[in-house]
């Protein structure tokens, strides 16, 4: 198993105080430890990756040949706030 940032520990330590009693779902970019600080503090949290880390995974695979095809329904959301701040989403009329 791999060993814990004490950096993202401690940042997830922080957030105990003083109102934050569980985190139901972390959704995270992949980082190699953020699942297991988050669990260590929240153990019941479910970790979800981040849509765009999973688009881009997924893309990995496409060949250069299909990849405009699979990706001309995908335009990144640049709006920000809270609400799919980064997500991808849909093209308009598609």
């Amino acid at each position: 198993r791999e060993m814990l940032s004490p950096r993202y520990t401690t940042r997830y330590e922080d957030l105990l105080l003083p109102d934050v009693q569980d985190i139901l779902i972390a959704c995270v970019d992949g980082l190699k430890g953020f699942p297991d600080a988050i669990n260590s503090v929240f153990p019941q949290t479910y970790i979800q990756l981040c849509i765009i880390h999973m688009v881009r995974n997924c893309l990995k695979y496409v060949s250069w040949k299909d990849y405009k095809a699979a990706t001309s329904g995908l335009r990144p959301d640049r709006r920000g706030g809270t609400d799919g701040d980064g997500c991808v989403r849909e093209s308009p009329g598609r």
